[in-house]
């Protein structure tokens, strides 16, 4: 069972951040990742993610977790 981390408010304002730097709609960000739209939403609500969220998400956008 995958570990959801905590909520954090400046991952979230980051991603969404990062995400609209490169102009990619949520689903874009999504497929890249490898993860569902739903997290990806939740991940830019609460900041909310697990550790192989938070690695697709940094591997989307080429940089570390």
């Amino acid at each position: 069972m995958e570990e959801v981390m905590a909520k954090d408010a400046a991952r979230a304002k980051f991603v969404k951040r990062e995400r609209e730097a490169r102009a990619w709609p949520q689903q874009q960000l999504a497929a890249v990742a490898g993860v569902n739209l739903r997290t990806i939403q939740r991940l830019e609500k609460d900041g909310a993610a697990s550790f192989e969220t938070l690695r697709g998400v940094a591997s989307a956008f080429n940089i570390d977790v």
